[in-house]
């Protein structure tokens, strides 16, 4: 047996395109210069403090995102340290791409590249 529907659910639906159409129109409606913004610029700010201090052949090896929590002194904001994902957006806004080692030797870890830097072998 289902159970009864009120009449407020039914008057709710939207349909998709109607809700395309309102997104689309919000989009128009912001203004054309805004990026939008990823990372936290406490965590971003914190890092690139950090890669500053490095030379480009210092930037161009691998990191994991504890080295990089350790090495940038990061603190989190409820915690000793930041959550994972926080510092993974702020690499990512900072021009870091993730990649894993596949390798027997890497034993498939995730590690951050600096982009427009080729890596050290």
């Amino acid at each position: 047996m289902q159970p009864p529907q009120s009449e407020a659910t039914m008057s709710t639906y939207t349909p998709i395109r109607d809700q395309l159409a309102q997104l689309k129109a919000f989009a128009e409606s912001q203004p054309k210069g805004a990026e939008p913004r990823f990372g936290d610029d406490r965590l971003v700010n914190g890092i690139s403090a950090w890669l500053k201090t490095m030379s480009q052949h210092q930037q161009s090896r691998k990191f994991t995102i504890d080295e990089v929590v350790t090495l940038a002194q990061l603190t989190g904001t409820y915690q000793a340290s930041p959550a994972k994902r926080e510092v993974a957006q702020a690499l990512r806004a900072l021009g870091f791409r993730p990649c894993r080692d596949w390798t027997k030797a890497g034993r498939n870890r995730r590690y951050w590249i600096k982009c427009g830097i080729p890596p050290n072998q």
